[in-house]
């Protein structure tokens, strides 16, 4: 027996679920990079307050759901900059990143996106990120503690 994949758009109502999943797998596999003092800032950008605030403002998140459990969510900034994606660790693997980003691309470019898209990679995402077709826009940086690599990806008609 299959279990049915669901993706559908967040609600504040879903910030606590959103935030467990996302703080959960940033603790294992960003914190790490993050710098002793920049870490209980990093993850208070991560609680379900903050999550909620963000969804009050410009971002958009979707959820994946496998059976009604919540397994993987992506966030995009202002209809361009991915800003979160996660998947559960026993989840990863199988294709489900891209399918969530797939869906929120096309939810982007249906409310007007160009095509245009970046991300603030952590470090130890990068080549997840090179999968989908992003390409490092300058060399790692460092802000507040916290390394990323600035991606971008350009969407053409045919992809």
């Amino acid at each position: 027996m299959s279990l049915s994949i669901a993706i559908r758009e967040a609600g504040v109502s879903d910030a606590g679920r959103i935030s467990a999943l996302v703080s959960g797998l940033a603790r294992e596999f960003i914190l790490p990079d993050v710098a002793p003092d920049a870490r209980s800032r990093f993850l208070s950008a991560l609680d379900s307050v903050a999550i909620a605030e963000f969804m009050r403002g410009p971002f958009r998140y979707h959820l994946l759901e496998i059976g009604g459990e919540l397994v993987g969510v992506v966030g995009v900034r202002d209809n361009g900059h991915l800003y979160h994606l996660f998947v559960a660790k026993n989840f990863q693997g199988r294709g489900l990143g891209r399918r969530l980003w797939e869906h929120a691309a096309a939810a982007c470019l249906a409310h007007g996106n160009p095509g245009e898209f970046t991300v603030n990679s952590s470090t130890n995402a990068v080549r997840v990120y090179e999968k989908l077709g992003f390409v490092a826009m300058a060399p790692v940086q460092q802000r507040d503690g916290i390394s990323y690599a600035p991606m971008k990806l350009t969407r053409t008609a045919d992809r």
